[in-house]
């Protein structure tokens, strides 16, 4: 049996083309749907905020909960989701990790000394 082939985060943003810093998760709903986003630092520091406020363990006692909810907060800014936190757990039939990115700084209208 042959794995299935997995999108690279080059396949995500095209060489050449300028890239947002982030991870980059693929998400897999019961329903079906099959989407990537890209996890920000915005959708991190929702997580030490709501962490503390539910009193939810710390990420590395739970990663999976941990990968559960950053990657909802991405969907749900993303516009690809309007389900709460607990729809979305219910919902999600896998995560995978597909890449992580660096910022491509532009040189437009830089010019070396």
């Amino acid at each position: 049996m042959t794995e299935a082939v997995r999108p690279t985060v080059y396949e995500i943003q095209p060489a050449g083309e300028r890239t947002l810093p982030g991870i980059y998760v693929r998400a897999q709903l019961a329903g079906g749907e099959d989407f990537t986003v890209r996890v920000s630092n915005r959708e991190l520091v929702a997580w030490d905020m709501t962490r503390g406020k539910r009193q939810w363990p710390a990420q590395a006692d739970a990663p999976i909960l941990h990968l559960t909810f950053v990657t909802w907060k991405a969907a749900v800014r993303e516009g690809l989701t309007a389900f709460t936190f607990e729809q979305w757990s219910d919902a999600v039939e896998n995560l995978d990790h597909v890449g992580d990115a660096e910022a491509r700084p532009t040189t437009q209208g830089h010019e070396p000394n």
